[in-house]
Order: C-alpha cells, then structure tokens, then sequence
C-alpha cells in the first residue's frame, strides 16, 4: 500500500523530462472552456498511460502546463501545452500516444524535448494572430483597417466598480491583414 508520504519521498527523488506539445483545438470542442481542456488533456495524458511526474505536498497533482487561454468558440491551431515525464521517451512516441487517446477535433500537430530550464509557455507568447471570416455581401474592410493603423491611439473606457478605466488599445494592435474573405489581426 502506497501513501501519500511515500510518493512525495518518491518524487524528490526523480529526474524530469520537459516535453512542450503543439496542438489544434477545432469544431466543437473550440467551445471548451481552459478547464475543461486542462482536465481533458489530463485524461488523455492519463489514458496514454505516459510516465506522468507530479508535484510534491500533500495533493500531488501532474506537472502540466498550459500556454495562454484560448478565448471559448475560437478554433486554436497552435496552441501549447508542456508535459513533465519520470522517463524520457523519444518525442515521437509521446505524440503517437497523445494523438490516439484525443478526440478528433483535438489534433497533436508536434511534441519536442525541451531543457528543464526552458522558459515557460506564457513567458515565451509574446502575441498571437487571430482569423475571422469576414460576412458575406458586406464591404471590405480596407478604409476601416486604414484609418485605425494610421491612428495614434484607439481608446477604450472600461467600467469597474463604479470607476471607469482609460486604456490605449493601439501599441497592442500589431497589424492587420485583409484577404478575402478572411480577417488576420496580429495583437
């Protein structure tokens, strides 16, 4: 019988492997709030039966960490994930095992071995492309685009608490790109 003091001995005691795994999130499971997608891809890590390490304390949990969150409803083609493996294992192998216990919207596009001492996903993104569909029958965007690159600033009033909050959107608009019938922002 295995408590849980002797597997926060075990622990400290094992060498890590950092995996940093790229995956696409598509059709309905885009509507998966981070949550959800943290606990599903818990359990495809747990099914694919990968040496998982865990923390240490009291309520060990699997050392999983995920990139920045995905709005809910938006498709993600690269978003990341990093995994801490007991033992290491080819790449390819990690990938293979992912990519069978995943729904089918949930794709593994790559998985690579990383330094223990990587910087982390979210210190890495530093911005992110987003693509829409621009409607049908509806002029195109080039005036607006334009206009809002040509600007100095872009505000924007936030209410909180009975306080309004000023904030400059414009530094954080990196570019634009139109080509029917798609939408790229780059923020």
């Amino acid at each position: 019988k295995c408590s849980v003091f002797s597997v926060q001995r075990m622990q400290s005691n094992i060498e890590t492997f950092r995996y940093r795994m790229t995956y696409r999130i598509s059709g309905r499971l885009r509507f998966l709030s981070h949550k959800e997608l943290m606990r599903m891809m818990m359990r495809a890590c747990r099914r694919a039966r990968l040496p998982l390490a865990y923390s240490q304390g009291f309520h060990p949990h699997a050392l999983l960490s995920f990139g920045p969150p995905r709005p809910v409803g938006m498709a993600g083609d690269a978003e990341q994930l990093d995994v801490r493996l007991r033992a290491a294992m080819p790449a390819a192998d990690v990938r293979d095992a992912l990519a069978c216990q995943l729904p089918g919207e949930a794709r593994v596009a790559a998985v690579e071995q990383i330094p223990l001492n990587a910087p982390a996903i979210t210190a890495c993104a530093r911005s992110a492309w987003y693509e829409c569909t621009w409607p049908c029958g509806a002029g195109g965007p080039e005036a607006a685009i334009a206009r809002l690159l040509a600007s100095d600033a872009v505000w924007h009033d936030r209410r909180t608490s009975g306080a309004v909050q000023r904030k400059d959107l414009r530094p954080g608009i990196l570019g634009i790109a139109w080509g029917p019938p798609s939408l790229r922002l780059h923020l």
